[in-house]
């Protein structure tokens, strides 16, 4: 039997798209495991993280629509990244979403600790609402086969980072509904945690 690196080397040979889901859907998990903590000293690095794992699933978004746009274009704004793929995404095109992206664009300067920031709880509370918010909207609009390479995937790999990574990705998650539709299906034993959570 392969080790769990080999494997997720083999899975994931297909092409960028996937490589940068499989990389979002991972970075917003970490972020999400980091708050369940409810450590003060992981605020910083989870505001980042979060900003980090919006850039990604944008940047996913504009390679699927645009794919000749270099990656590092638009930078880490989020802004920027929103205003590629909303003309052409209409439930992206919402206040809701634009509001929640420029909420979460502050958190760029959570990255440096010199920046000024806003690092209260209520502060990391709002940024995981409208995270969790934009990153659902944003999966919606990626086709179900470059989604299915992401988090899907990772889940069907063996090993106890399934729970893991369900747990950290569902609890208090304002986007629940999203999510359950998205990943149920994998194996009985997920969906049993699935369900539970």
């Amino acid at each position: 039997m392969s080790s769990f690196s080999e494997q997720m080397v083999t899975m994931f040979k297909f092409d960028d798209r996937h490589h940068w889901l499989r990389d979002a859907d991972l970075t917003y998990c970490a972020a999400r495991q980091l708050l369940l903590c409810e450590d003060v000293f992981f605020r910083s690095p989870v505001g980042y993280l979060l900003h980090q794992a919006v850039e990604k699933y944008l940047k996913t978004l504009r390679k699927v629509l645009s794919p000749d746009i270099p990656e590092r274009q638009g930078s880490h704004n989020l802004c920027a990244l929103h205003s590629d793929v909303k003309n052409q995404k209409k439930l992206l095109d919402v206040p809701e979403v634009k509001n929640a992206i420029s909420d979460l664009n502050t958190f760029q300067h959570w990255r440096y600790q010199d920046r000024p920031s806003n690092q209260t709880r209520k502060a990391m509370d709002d940024g995981l609402a409208s995270a969790d918010l934009v990153v659902a909207r944003v999966r919606t609009e990626i086709p179900i086969e470059i989604r299915f390479q992401g988090l899907y995937r990772i889940l069907q790999l063996s090993g106890i980072h399934g729970e893991l990574l369900l747990n950290a990705l569902l609890v208090n998650n304002f986007q629940r509904a999203h999510w359950k539709s998205d990943l149920l299906g994998i194996s009985e034993h997920l969906d049993g945690i699935i369900k539970t959570i």
